[in-house]
């Protein structure tokens, strides 16, 4: 283990009363899934999520600090991609800004990992990227290892904290992919992602279709994205919520899926 991850996992696991306590019934034995079942009596739905979350979350840095080593392991090609500074803009994020008059978009990545996916380029438009993602500052400690600058450098910022570091109505286009279904509370983050979008812009969240249930609830995969009957959902094992119905006063909600990869593209565009 490197002294990265160890610092951080070490950091984690000392986090709070619930973390430190999680861990020595690791220690003695009790296996993670019981030992979270005794939690999950004894603690708030939302302090529950967060406690699994922040149990979890390190374990990713194992898997980027090997990403980083060998050039993106199998993913060497799209590795490549988010080093490139005239990667275009994604098709499918260009016709979200179609209507924005301004030569300057700003555009917030929710959930970026080390590297944003977005492209960097816009012909006629100057893209100003925020990246935010709650392990930032342990990703930007591993690049600097190995000798990477990233072309977007990620702030350590919780999406369900977003409101505490930007203005509302601060960017053109708000996005989350692959993220949201990894946080403590996706309505929370939804939410926040609303408020900091312009009046008529959009918030994009690209995730995985019922990824909980796919994965058993494993990891940091606690939450399902779904839709059914004309709206769209979250769910945890305890709770389901409407979110068309939730925010149907502020922003208007719709999807396409996309079959042949596997993704469920939602488009949540702000009324006021």
């Amino acid at each position: 283990m490197s002294q990265i991850v160890y610092k951080v996992k070490h950091s984690y696991r000392l986090g709070g009363f619930p973390l430190l306590t999680l861990s020595l019934l690791r220690r003695v034995g009790m296996s993670d899934k019981i030992s979270l079942n005794i939690f999950r009596s004894a603690l708030t739905n939302k302090r529950y999520h967060k406690l699994i979350w922040s149990f979890e979350l390190p374990k990713e840095i194992n898997f980027w600090e090997r990403y980083f080593e060998t050039g993106g392991l199998e993913w060497k090609d799209r590795f490549k991609e988010r080093m490139d500074a005239s990667l275009p803009l994604q098709e499918d994020l260009k016709k979200l800004i179609e209507h924005v008059e301004s030569d300057m978009i700003n555009i917030l990545d929710v959930g970026s990992g080390p590297q944003t996916f977005l492209g960097k380029k816009l012909e006629g438009k100057s893209l100003v990227i925020d990246a935010i993602d709650p392990l930032a500052d342990t990703y930007n400690l591993i690049m600097e290892k190995y000798n990477i600058i990233p072309l977007v450098k990620p702030k350590p910022i919780n999406s369900e904290e977003i409101l505490k570091y930007y203005e509302p109505r601060s960017f053109d286009l708000v996005v989350a992919r692959n993220s949201l279904d990894h946080a403590y509370d996706p309505l929370e983050s939804i939410s926040s992602m609303i408020q900091v979008v312009k009046s008529g812009c959009y918030v994009y969240i690209i995730t995985r279709p019922n990824e909980a249930i796919n994965q058993n609830y494993s990891g940091l995969h606690q939450w399902n994205f779904f839709t059914r009957d004309g709206s769209l959902f979250i769910s945890s094992k305890t709770k389901t919520c409407n979110v068309s119905e939730k925010f149907m006063n502020t922003v208007t909600v719709s999807w396409e899926e996309d079959h042949e990869n596997g993704w469920l593209n939602i488009m949540i565009k702000k009324l006021t």
